[in-house]
C-alpha cells in the first residue's frame, strides 16, 4: 500500500449515497415547545412569554448559541457589568454538552460523550469553580473485528481470517502486543509474525527518543520499513474505516489535523492527551452551564431562532435587527453556522451530524469499556456505555447509545466542519463576507469553521472577550 495523502485534498466535500441512517433514528432533541423566555439571574428565574419582536436596546451584548463559547463570553462580560442576552433555538442550555439523567436513572450526555481536558490554568479556571470534577477512571476500546449489533464478526481488514482482541484506545504498545504477538493475552497469537512485538517497540522508541506519543502522519514519515508497515496496518484497521464513516468522505481528503488528532502512544498509558486536568464534572455539564450562567447580567431565551429577528445587510455592509439597524450600544456574537447566517450566498458549507440509537439493556455491564470504537462494523462508529462515565450506579441496567453519522441537513444539527481543502475555501469566501461588518463578531467551532476541543472553545471564548473588553475600554 503506498502511503497515504494525509496532506492533500483533492476535492471538496460531496454527499455519499449510502449515508441514511436507519429509519428508527433521529437526531437528538425532538422538537421544541413553544418558545420560552426566560432569565439566569440570580433573582429572576421565572419563565416569561416570548414577545415579538425582541428589544435589544437594553443589551450591551447579545449571543446566539448557548455552547461554551457563548456562554463563557456572556459570563465574562457580565463580570465586567455588561448586560447579555443569550439567544438559543435549541430547548436546554449547554450546547452539544447538554446531559441529563434518563429514565434509568443515568446520567447521559445526549449528543455524545464528552470528556473535558485542558493544559491551562486559565481555561481551567473558568470552569472549576462551577461544578465538582472527577477525574475520569474508564478507559476506552477499539475492536477491529466485531459488529454486536449485527452478531456477526468481520473480516473485513488486512487479517481476513484472523479475530483481533479488543484494544485499548487510545492506541498504546498493547496494540502491538496483541497484533504481533508477545504481550501474554488471549489475542497475542501474533496475528502477523508472532514474538515481533518486542522489536517493533525498541525501533519505535528509537525512531522517537523522548516521545510518549506520536501521529499517524510521523509514523508514515519514517524510514523505517517496519514502522511504515505498523503504520499501514493502523491505518487500515482504524483510520480508513472509521474515519469515512465518520467524516463521509475517503481519509486522504482530509486535512491532516483531524487524522493527527488519534495518537499513537510510546508506553502502555491511556491518556488521549497529555495535560494536567482531565475530568468530569460529577453533576454533568448542563448543571456546569446553569451556574455559570447564574448572574444578574445574563438572561437567556430557549427555542428562539436568532435568525428570525437577525439579518446581514450586504449592500450596505449592516447588520439588522427586526430590520432595524443595530442600536449603538449593542454588539451580536455569533457562533451558530456561518453560511446560514449569510443566507447560503456562496452555497452551503458542510458539516457533519449524528444520529442516537438510544437503548436501555438489562445488564450489568454491557461492554468492557465506556466508549468501544467499532471501525469495521456497519454504518454506526461507536457504542458508548454511559452508566461507566465515572462508574454510575444502576444495578441491573444500563444505557447506551450508538452513535451513526452522517450529513447535516434539515432537522439535523451540525457537529463537525468537513475539513477538505474546497471546504476551507468557501469559508473564507464567507469570512471575507462577514468580517469587517460593525457590531458583528463571530466564534466557535461552526462560525469559525475549525475542530474545537472544549478547551479550545473556551480559549477562543477568553479571546473574544478580550476584543471586547478592549472595545469597551476605547469607547470611554
Amino acid at each position: 500500500m503506498n502511503k497515504p495523502s494525509l496532506f492533500q485534498n483533492p476535492a471538496p466535500y460531496a454527499a455519499r449515497p449510502d449515508e441514511i441512517p436507519p429509519p428508527a433514528l433521529m437526531s437528538y432533541p425532538p422538537p421544541p415547545p413553544p418558545a420560552l423566555m426566560r432569565s439566569a439571574g440570580a433573582s429572576r428565574r421565572e419563565a416569561l412569554e416570548q414577545v415579538q419582536p425582541i428589544d435589544i436596546h437594553n443589551y450591551d451584548y447579545v449571543i446566539v448559541g448557548c455552547g461554551f463559547v457563548g456562554s463563557v463570553v456572556a459570563r465574562k462580560m457580565a463580570e465586567q457589568n455588561k448586560k447579555c442576552l443569550i439567544l438559543e433555538r435549541r430547548r436546554h442550555i449547554a450546547g452539544n454538552m447538554f446531559d441529563e439523567v434518563d429514565e434509568n436513572g443515568i446520567l447521559v450526555q445526549r449528543y455524545g460523550v464528552h470528556l473535558f481536558h485542558t493544559g491551562s490554568e486559565d481555561v481551567w479556571d473558568v470552569v472549576k469553580d462551577f461544578g465538582d470534577w472527577r477525574v475520569r477512571d474508564n478507559p476506552s476500546r477499539v475492536d477491529f473485528s466485531s459488529d454486536p449489533l449485527a452478531g456477526v464478526l468481520h473480516h473485513n481488514h488486512p487479517f481476513e481470517n484472523s479475530f483481533i482482541e479488543p484494544v485499548v484506545y487510545p492506541f498504546n504498545f498493547s496494540v502491538i502486543d496483541t497484533l504481533y504477538g508477545g504481550g501474554g493475552g488471549a489475542g497475542a497469537s501474533g496475528v502477523l509474525y508472532k514474538d515481533k512485538a518486542a522489536e517493533l517497540k525498541e525501533i519505535l522508541l528509537k525512531e522517537f527518543p523522548g516521545r510518549d506519543r506520536v501521529t499517524i502522519s510521523e509514523l508514515y514519515a519514517s524510514s523505517d520499513k517496519d514502522i511504515i508497515e505498523f503504520a499501514d496496518i493502523l491505518f487500515e484497521l482504524d483510520f480508513r474505516p472509521y474515519t469515512s464513516k465518520q467524516w463521509g468522505v475517503d481519509p486522504e481528503q482530509l486535512d491532516a489535523s483531524v487524522i493527527n488528532r488519534v495518537p499513537m502512544l510510546l508506553n502502555y498509558g491511556t491518556e488521549l492527551v497529555k495535560v494536567k486536568y482531565q475530568r468530569v464534572p460529577k453533576e454533568g455539564f448542563a448543571k456546569v452551564f446553569e451556574r455559570m450562567l447564574r448572574h444578574q447580567n445574563i438572561d437567556i431565551a430557549l427555542n428562539t431562532d436568532a435568525l428570525d429577528h437577525l439579518k446581514i445587510d450586504f449592500d450596505n455592509n449592516a447588520a439588522l435587527w427586526d430590520g432595524k439597524p443595530l442600536p449603538q450600544n449593542a454588539t451580536i456574537l455569533w457562533t451558530g453556522a456561518i453560511d446560514e447566517l449569510a443566507g447560503y450566498k456562496l452555497g452551503k458549507l458542510p458539516y457533519r451530524s449524528l444520529a442516537f440509537d438510544w437503548r436501555t439493556e438489562y445488564t450489568e455491564s454491557y461492554q468492557p469499556g465506556l466508549c468501544v470504537a467499532y471501525p469495521n462494523a456497519k454504518g454506526y462508529t461507536r457504542i458508548v456505555e454511559y452508566k461507566k462515565l465515572l462508574s454510575q450506579y444502576a444495578p441491573g441496567v444500563t444505557s447506551i447509545a450508538v452513535e451513526y453519522p452522517l450529513q447535516a441537513g434539515k432537522g439535523m444539527e451540525p457537529y463537525y466542519p468537513i475539513l477538505t481543502c474546497g471546504n476551507k475555501k468557501l469559508y473564507e469566501k464567507y469570512r471575507l463576507m462577514i468580517d469587517g461588518i460593525p457590531q458583528l463578531a463571530l466564534a466557535g467551532r461552526l462560525a469559525d469553521y475549525k475542530y474545537y476541543d472544549m478547551d479550545a472553545a473556551i480559549e477562543r471564548a477568553l479571546e473574544i472577550a478580550r476584543q471586547f473588553n478592549k472595545k469597551d475600554a476605547a469607547a470611554v
